[in-house]
């Protein structure tokens, strides 16, 4: 018996990006700013550093809203132990700086 020798092509998965590289390779002009659509020039507008900003706007706010509330939290659970404990003087083991 002979063995019988297959072969299967690689399949390769076009990503986005190259998808992309490969729309501009064709036709550079139609990505362009102020390609004509429509018989009009659009006009190009770049958006990016505002929603860049709006971002970490936002995410500053949570950070900062969230560092309140572990503050708040650490505040309560000491204000808490202090209740039950006495937290008036140091504890003797305990090394204070002068």
């Amino acid at each position: 018996m002979a063995a019988v020798l297959c072969v299967v092509p690689a399949v390769t998965l076009e990503t986005v990006l190259d998808a992309t590289r490969r729309e501009l390779a064709a036709d550079p002009a139609s990505r362009r700013c102020g390609a004509q659509l429509s018989g009009e020039m659009a006009g190009c507008v770049d958006v990016l550093p505002a929603i860049t900003g709006l971002v970490r706007r936002a995410q500053r706010a949570r950070r900062d809203r969230h560092e309140r509330r572990v503050h708040d939290d650490v505040t309560a659970e000491l204000a808490a132990f202090c209740a039950v404990n006495d937290c008036s003087t140091p504890n003797e083991g305990l090394l204070l700086p002068r």
